[in-house]
């Protein structure tokens, strides 16, 4: 797994490292519609001592600091319309077994009618992680397209791995919350082995978390940061 080496900005050792530090690669925004970030964003995921519990509620996630999206200028299809409810938020930890995710939607109208690999057509969230910090490549095994809607058919939440063609469960843990009209905490617990991966202090992952709002008048995906078609990520330091 790579080290927090040259990839970053050089850092000051003598600052907390709890914010998202961009890097600039003289990439353009694309448009009114299709505003994507241009930057190449970090985050720091602090270590937590006991193990989240997957429930649908945040309440102990307090502490752990909320993960600066500017959602508004990371569109990758769709178009964000004034008045339209729709807002997007996320959280990251970790410990020896797990990632941990956790995310709060505010979305007027929730729409999760579909299953299985078609959940990205609804409602959902997608977690793209790149181990080797060598970009995605598509349907590639050692890479890792993790979508999550908060229901379905069935009225419970559901995981579904592209490149590896499962569903994740019950491997991956997940809990979700529906607030009515008002969207959606949604939370997942993803074991490093299945990952593939061993976490240490300070190792980087590339990786980006995008949301799916589709509503009946129109559809809008964001992209925290998925740049050049998922050859470049954001950058995610264990801390």
């Amino acid at each position: 797994m790579n080290k927090l080496k040259e990839v970053w900005a050089k850092r000051d050792t003598e600052t907390d490292f709890k914010n998202i530090i961009p890097l600039d690669l003289g990439l353009k925004e694309q448009g009114t519609k299709r505003v994507i970030n241009d930057k190449v964003l970090q985050v720091a995921a602090p270590r937590v001592n006991a193990p989240l519990t997957i429930d649908g509620d945040l309440s102990d996630w307090q502490g752990i600091p909320q993960v600066d999206f500017d959602y508004k200028k990371s569109v990758e299809s769709g178009e964000l319309k004034a008045g339209d409810g729709f807002e997007p938020g996320f959280w990251l930890a970790w410990d020896d077994k797990y990632l941990y995710f956790a995310a709060k939607v505010k979305d007027k109208e929730l729409i999760t009618t579909k299953e299985k690999d078609q959940i990205w057509q609804d409602d959902c969230v997608e977690i793209f992680i790149d181990p080797d910090l060598d970009g995605i490549e598509w349907n590639n095994k050692k890479d890792f397209q993790i979508g999550l809607s908060p229901s379905g058919p069935a009225k419970k939440p559901q995981v579904w791995c592209w490149f590896q063609g499962v569903s994740g469960e019950p491997d991956i843990l997940v809990a979700s919350k529906t607030e009515g009209t008002g969207g959606y905490i949604i939370e997942a617990a993803i074991p490093w082995k299945f990952l593939n991966m061993t976490p240490r202090k300070r190792d980087v992952i590339g990786i980006s978390v995008a949301f799916h709002d589709k509503d009946s008048d129109r559809e809008v995906k964001v992209n925290w940061c998925y740049l050049d078609g998922g050859k470049k990520l954001g950058r995610l330091s264990l801390e």
